[in-house]
C-alpha cells in the first residue's frame, strides 16, 4: 500500500460508485477506490479503481469497514451509472475498463446539459463586484423582503459593498436611496 509523500493526508480514497446486490440478495453501496486501500476483515489490497463495499463498525455503526470482493460477493447491473456507461441503442451494459474511460463516457452522455447549467448559473446574478457599477439597472432584495425574496428594480447609485464576491449579492444604493443586495443585472436592449 502506497504510503509517504505522494498520498495527500486528508485527500478522498474512495467515492460512490452505484449500487450492487449482495451474494445475501441484500442491496448496498459500491464505492470504488482512488488509491490502493486494504480490506479490513482479510487484509487483501483493494487497487486503485477496483469497487468495494462497506458495512457498519460494530462499535459506532459507522460506514467503516471496507470488503473487497471475495468478502463480500457481489453483482452490478440495472443502476443509473450502468445505464449512463451502456453503449447506445438498448445493448447490454459491460463492465467498465479503467476509472478515467468511466469519466469520459459519462462526460460524454452528460456533457451538454451541464454546459447548458453552468451557462444559466454564469448569468450575472449580481454576486461579483466586477459585474455591478453605477447607472445600471438592477433587480434588488431589500433587507426588509429577504423573507419574501420581492425584487425591487432600479438604478444603481452607489457600490457599497468592498470585497470582491459575496454570495447573496452586492450591496447597492439605488437612485431611490434604497439600498439592498443585487440579485439580477438588467440588460438593456
Amino acid at each position: 500500500m502506497k504510503r509517504g509523500r505522494d498520498v495527500k493526508r486528508g485527500s478522498p480514497h474512495s467515492e460512490r460508485a452505484g449500487e450492487a446486490v449482495l451474494a445475501t440478495g441484500r442491496r448496498t453501496t459500491l464505492y470504488r477506490a482512488l488509491r490502493e486501500l486494504t480490506c479490513s476483515p482479510c487484509g487483501n489490497i483493494i487497487r486503485e479503481g477496483e469497487l468495494f463495499t462497506r458495512e457498519a463498525e460494530p462499535a459506532s455503526g459507522l460506514l467503516l469497514v471496507r470488503l473487497c470482493r471475495g468478502c463480500a460477493p457481489f453483482t452490478t447491473g440495472g443502476g443509473l451509472l450502468d445505464a449512463l456507461l451502456a453503449p447506445g441503442g438498448g445493448e447490454e451494459s459491460r463492465p467498465i475498463a479503467a476509472p478515467g474511460d468511466a469519466c469520459e463516457k459519462v462526460m460524454s452522455r452528460l456533457g451538454p446539459a451541464l454546459a447548458a447549467g453552468s451557462r444559466r448559473r454564469c448569468f450575472m446574478d449580481g454576486g461579483e463586484l466586477k459585474d455591478v457599477r453605477p447607472g445600471l439597472t438592477v433587480d434588488i432584495v431589500l433587507k426588509q423582503d429577504q423573507r419574501t425574496e420581492r425584487l425591487t428594480r432600479g438604478v444603481v447609485k452607489d457600490v457599497l459593498t468592498k470585497s470582491s464576491f459575496h454570495p447573496h449579492g452586492i450591496k447597492v444604493r439605488l437612485v431611490t436611496g434604497e439600498v439592498g443586495r443585487v440579485k439580477a443585472i438588467i440588460r438593456e436592449e
